[in-house]
């Protein structure tokens, strides 16, 4: 078995059924906050990449940078400065470009709601940043080549078992156990928990290929675009994403009939000589077909087992949310894991991570499934390759019904930030409900449930995020004053709940947070907020971390 332990123990606290990026997001959350881990890893520690994610969004890169990898992940994209982050739509590689996304998905600077801003990059640098992350932190023990064969749960804890390389078996001990493993999720087969939704929405495939020559191709034709997409008489569906400067690209098409076998190289490969409107030299690495799916657990917890990522939900890649979303789960899962574990979270607190997660992706799968009907085939018009000045007509047209219609999958950053929870039992509503963001258009709130509005504190790039201020645990934000909160300190001194608090003086905030307190949650979520300290400051601590008054 191969392994990347940092500690020869079989228990652990939680234990990880997979190391995808949620799974270790989750065990470097737990990390930072002193609790150790097991990851347990179905696939050899060199396995290649898989060519799925292009995108960190903006609210995942936030994660990111408090979890202390985000500069490392910028590093590590290997996409040269000749790729342009453009999204672009083009009848063929030698044909003609209909419509073109300046920028893509990006911002050209920091925006000032944000601590971070989109990150275009494949997959492979995504994982491999992560797991240098995992791999600086003493505290979690990964182990590849480990697969998960079952699990018992007990009122104290879960035993877990697995085999290595070898087919030997073993068994790890723990708290609690989450499972990561993916859209087959075993740990979810194991609890009897079917996904409902919408199976087989559409048919496809993604292969990773390489070719300098493709590369040089694009490059003197419709240019070197982070994502062409291809539209054209042949009712293509395909999609070339660039994922190294070598040449490697990602060939990606959904819908395409279920004539054409995806597993097929040879099949594949005529759709992208098609595509590109000519023959090149060009070698698989790996690949095949695949069914996009819009499905949910109807619950992710059972007991002292949870599910987060795919193992929980199945979100079409049309919007840019499948890694995304899962982040988010890991970001919300970690932090009552470890309050629970610290002894200083209840039980209810635990059982928001489903009720909190699962508003949330209903919204998420209503965008992600209106945009796969956007795709390729949908925009083929008769005449759109012709030379002629019809030809011109209509790909102007087919340029305004795209720019129309993409945007809202491209444009997502109300989706991104404007989230809340609405619903939790573990925030203080205050009777306001925080602002509507439309999935394009993000407005800031400091609504109980709505992520806390940032600001930057100062006016370039030397000069903090409020979001670098807050504190591993629960932050008090005083706002544009310093009156004493000795109370409130001695509290959650009493409850043991790790407490920062922050006075910080900016015009901006009164208007932002629209009171003169906000307590925010470690995932940066707004907790409570009020002009005043509550009177009772025992029950609003105890519904914030789901324990008893």
């Amino acid at each position: 078995m191969q392994t990347a332990s940092h500690s020869a123990s079989d228990n652990a606290p939680v234990i990880i059924a997979g190391a995808g990026p949620a799974g270790m997001c989750i065990a470097i959350d737990l990390a930072l906050k002193n609790i150790p881990s097991i990851l347990l890893e179905s696939n050899p520690a060199q396995t290649p990449p898989t060519a799925r994610t292009n995108l960190t969004n903006t609210r995942s890169m936030e994660h990111f940078r408090r979890w202390g990898f985000a500069d490392a992940l910028r590093k590590n994209i290997p996409l040269g400065p000749e790729i342009s982050r453009d999204i672009r739509f083009v009848t063929r590689a030698n044909g003609h470009v209909i419509a073109n996304f300046p920028g893509g998905v990006e911002f050209a600077d920091r925006a000032p709601f944000a601590s971070e801003v989109s990150l275009w990059g494949p997959q492979g640098a995504i994982e491999k940043t992560i797991r240098q992350r995992v791999a600086s932190l003493p505290l979690i023990d990964i182990r590849f080549e480990a697969s998960v064969t079952g699990f018992e749960q007990s009122a104290d804890g879960v035993s877990v078992n697995y085999t290595d390389a070898q087919g030997a078996a073993h068994q790890v001990t723990g708290q609690y156990l989450v499972g990561a493993d993916g859209s087959r999720s075993m740990v979810r087969r194991e609890l009897g928990i079917k996904m409902t939704g919408t199976p087989k929405l559409v048919y496809g495939f993604s292969w990773l290929v390489r070719s300098p020559e493709l590369k040089q191709i694009m490059a003197d034709s419709s240019g070197l675009a982070a994502m062409t997409w291809f539209i054209n008489p042949d009712r293509s569906s395909g999609i070339l994403a660039p994922q190294h400067s070598d040449g490697h690209f990602q060939y990606f098409a959904a819908p395409v009939s279920e004539e054409l076998d995806g597993n097929d190289w040879p099949s594949v490969r005529a759709k992208l000589f098609a595509d590109v409107g000519k023959e090149f030299a060009v070698e698989p690495v790996s690949g095949g077909e695949l069914w996009i799916h819009s499905l949910a657990a109807p619950r992710y917890q059972e007991g002292r087992v949870f599910l987060v990522g795919d193992a929980a939900h199945l979100v079409s890649p049309f919007g840019g949310f499948g890694m995304n979303i899962s982040i988010g789960d890991s970001a919300d899962i970690a932090w009552k894991l470890a309050a629970v574990i610290q002894g200083w979270g209840g039980d209810k607190l635990l059982d928001s991570y489903c009720s909190e997660r699962r508003e949330i992706f209903g919204w998420i799968q209503e965008l992600c499934e209106e945009s796969t009907k956007h795709t390729g085939p949908a925009y083929v018009r008769e005449g759109m390759e012709e030379d002629s000045p019809r030809g011109v007509a209509i790909r102007e047209q087919l340029a305004q019904e795209i720019m129309a219609a993409k945007a809202r999958e491209f444009v997502s950053i109300g989706a991104q930030l404007g989230y809340a929870y609405r619903k939790s039992p573990v925030i203080c509503a205050d009777g306001q409900e925080a602002a509507v963001s439309t999935f394009g258009n993000y407005v800031p709130s400091a609504a109980p449930g709505a992520r806390a509005p940032h600001i930057w504190l100062g006016a370039d790039s030397a000069n903090p995020s409020l979001y670098d201020l807050f504190g591993p645990g629960f932050t008090l934000l005083k706002i544009n004053h310093d009156d004493s909160v000795e109370a409130f300190e001695q509290a959650a001194a009493r409850r043991n709940i790790p407490l920062k608090v922050i006075s910080v003086n900016h015009p901006e905030l009164a208007a932002l947070y629209e009171n003169r307190f906000a307590l925010i949650r470690p995932d940066q979520h707004i907790a409570w907020r009020g002009d005043t300290l509550p009177q009772d400051l025992d029950q609003l601590l105890a519904i914030v971390t789901g324990a008893s008054a």
